[in-house]
């Protein structure tokens, strides 16, 4: 059944696994009645039948199924591993070790087993939280971080620049994430095939990402109430991610849309079009029939009877293992992958090929600590090169954000996530959601891309500082060839007024430095840089694999001269628009006070060192194996090869050579499809 919380105890009937839990079946199935009015049907999507999937938890291997088999050829090492005891040689191995960054991982091994003569086996770090409540309900969104049992809660390095000696966090995955389904300009795309990169433009994102979707469009009567604007024929309709418009919703979303559009911003009608300066409501990962979240564990459910895919979670990657002897064209050949279970050592082979799908975080750890990197790094942990490659970890890329927060009025109009911190009312809300109802269908919904010109009449002289900056580092020789493209396409994006500053709604409590007054309700409006200036690093500092890498993403790094930073002057007028709309009617009708940062902070330099105070990682982290070629600085090529490896390809967001004017889901996913047919040699 689509959507049913799975448990531990399992029957099969009819050669199907079911669940021995039939009190939730029919909750589900009554969940599901009452939804379908939402849906109307165009003939594109069909609803999968009851039974249709298996649970994922089948392929769920143990550690003894993998010990003690034997292979052809036995790797000696210390990794997470997914194997299957058939005892069958693993042609595939994918490493996905960063709890939920699966992403790509699980869909390339949902795509790869589809040849039945194929085994392959995933290596998953984290738990494996199936249809836990903390990751399916949407109204727990960012219940989880810090977690640790689902939060790596990776933190950088001190950032001098952003009065924040404690570091900051870092992270994302599409357990974890915030659910926002959408996708970039076409230009964003483009721009990857532009640098370097045949065969990775708008036309097949497009085809890719709509592979991974199935889309549910709301009703007639839905679309009219809150004005969803959308196109059938953008999204997919047979994939395993359910979309659709969520079914809850804060009640001052259009409020701030209309607000936007009194501030000459318009409303866009077709979000998924490459075309996406304005405001709009956002579809989620969330099926609106079951009102859970869809993540990459759709993919497993689609294919878990297959026998030749199998998982094995809380294995942690040590190091990717190659032979002793180069190939023909003098690459490094892996052989397979060592890993930890349980405190222990283990290893695996892989015949064919090192899928590595560990995030833009561990990815580049995972490479180092295999001899592939940049040698002065490796001889600082001392591990031996194997490929000298310099791009191995920099380039590294984070949206940030920083966020203003308001009282909401007491009116039962507006609804927040704020009350749910009530362990009582957490209760209440658990039921009412079984029943389609209550505050755990609350997601963020509400969107606007904006360029800079829209938020302040300074934008011709801040571009115009900004150019000359350029201009400035180019004439003194401070950019590298790599670096130099990418900051063309930025100004390019400048200067032709490119909508690349978000501008989020979120039904809840946000920001710093004042906390939350007890049973208030709150509301929230963060704006997002998204293409941003600095370049950082992400690096092994020791063989142990449980060690988090030094991570330092140089926030607010790029002076310009007297005028501050970057980022900082966007972040500033960010703030000023933000608040001058939530002055205004209707927006200002259902806000009371401003909570953060408060009243007392008025002047520009005030705001700045709120900005550097309190702004921090969006959780979309990318670039650090960027797809480039390597004399500029990448570390893989178009076909997700690494330099210098002949069986080793990366696939995750830490390829994506310059960051994305959108939340990245959608992209990690058209990313995964795309490379899976780039791996069976169908493109």
């Amino acid at each position: 059944m689509v959507g049913a919380p799975i448990s531990s105890a399992h029957c099969v009937a009819g050669g199907l696994r079911c669940t021995s839990r039939a009190v939730i079946f029919k909750v589900q199935d009554t969940v599901r009645k009452r939804r379908r009015s939402y849906i109307r049907w165009t003939g594109g999507a069909t609803r999968p039948s009851a039974l249709e999937f298996s649970s994922p938890y089948s392929m769920l291997s143990t550690i003894a199924a993998v010990a003690g088999n034997a292979y052809d050829y036995v790797i000696i090492g210390t990794t997470f591993i997914l194997c299957h005891p058939s005892s069958k040689l693993i042609r595939v191995v994918l490493i996905s070790r960063w709890r939920g960054s699966q992403t790509a991982g699980l869909v390339l091994a949902s795509r790869l087993s589809e040849d039945a003569n194929i085994s392959v086996l995933v290596l998953e770090a984290g738990p494996g939280h199936v249809d836990d409540k903390l990751t399916v309900i949407p109204g727990n969104f960012g219940r989880g971080f810090m977690n640790p049992q689902y939060d790596y809660s990776f933190m950088t390095v001190p950032q001098k620049h952003s009065d924040n000696k404690a570091g900051k966090g870092l992270g994302g995955s599409s357990a974890m994430n915030f659910y926002v389904w959408n996708k970039p300009r076409a230009e964003d795309i483009n721009a990857i095939g532009e640098l370097g990169n045949p065969g990775w433009n708008w036309d097949r994102f497009v085809e890719y990402s709509k592979k991974a979707e199935t889309f549910y469009p709301p009703s007639k009567e839905a679309s009219s109430t809150w004005r969803f604007a959308y196109q059938l024929e953008d999204h997919g309709h047979h994939g395993p991610i359910e979309t659709g418009f969520s079914n809850g919703h804060s009640g001052w979303d259009l409020l701030l849309m209309d607000t936007f559009n009194a501030m000459k911003i318009k409303s866009v009608e077709a979000t998924f079009s490459g075309k996406v300066n304005g405001t709009f409501l956002c579809p989620s990962s969330i099926s609106p029939i079951t009102n859970e979240r869809s993540s990459s564990v759709k993919y497993l459910k689609r294919v878990s009877s297959r026998t030749n895919l199998t998982v094995l979670a809380q294995a942690t990657v040590a190091r990717i293992l190659s032979a002793e002897a180069k190939d023909a064209d003098g690459n490094v050949v892996a052989t397979g992958v060592e890993f930890y279970y349980d405190g222990k050592k283990y290893s695996v082979e892989a015949n064919k090929e090192v899928l590595l799908c560990a995030g833009a975080i561990q990815s580049p750890q995972v490479l180092e600590l295999s001899g592939i990197g940049d040698t002065a790094i490796l001889s600082k942990i001392g591990v031996e090169t194997k490929v000298h490659l310099p791009g191995v970890g920099t380039n590294v890329q984070e949206h940030m954000l920083c966020g203003i927060s308001y009282e909401l009025n007491d009116d039962d109009k507006y609804s927040s996530r704020d009350p749910l911190k009530d362990p009582a009312v957490f209760e209440e809300n658990l039921k009412l959601y079984s029943q389609g109802k209550g505050l755990l269908l609350l997601a963020p919904v509400s969107f606007s891309m904006v360029p800079l010109e829209t938020l302040t009449p300074a934008a011709a002289s801040i571009i115009a500082a900004q150019e000359q900056h350029f201009q400035d580092e180019l004439n003194y020789g401070k950019l590298s060839p790599g670096l130099r493209k990418q900051y063309e396409n930025q100004m390019r994006n400048l200067k032709t007024g490119a909508g690349s500053l978000e501008i989020a709604g979120s039904p809840a409590f946000g920001g710093l430095p004042n906390p939350p007054e007890e049973g208030k309700k709150y509301a929230s409006i963060y704006g997002v840089t998204t293409h941003p200036w600095s370049r950082g690093t992400i690096h092994a500092t020791s063989t142990d694999p449980f060690k988090q890498p030094e991570i330092d993403p140089h926030y607010f790094e790029e002076d310009i001269g007297e005028d501050g930073l970057r980022n900082l002057i966007t972040f500033l007028e960010l703030m000023k628009f933000i608040r001058g709309a939530a002055s205004q009617q209707p927006l200002n009708s259902c806000f009371g006070k401003e909570v953060n940062p408060g009243p007392e902070v008025q002047s520009d330099e005030e705001l700045k060192h709120w900005i550097k105070s309190t702004s921090g990682t969006a959780f979309h982290t990318s670039s650090s194996c960027s797809m480039l070629p390597k004399e500029d600085d990448g570390v893989v090529d178009s076909r997700l090869k690494v330099y210098g490896t002949a069986n080793v390809r990366v696939v995750d967001l830490s390829v994506l050579p310059l960051q994305i004017a959108s939340h990245t889901q959608t992209f990690v996913y058209g990313l995964a499809e795309q490379a899976a047919d780039i791996i069976k040699g169908v493109i």
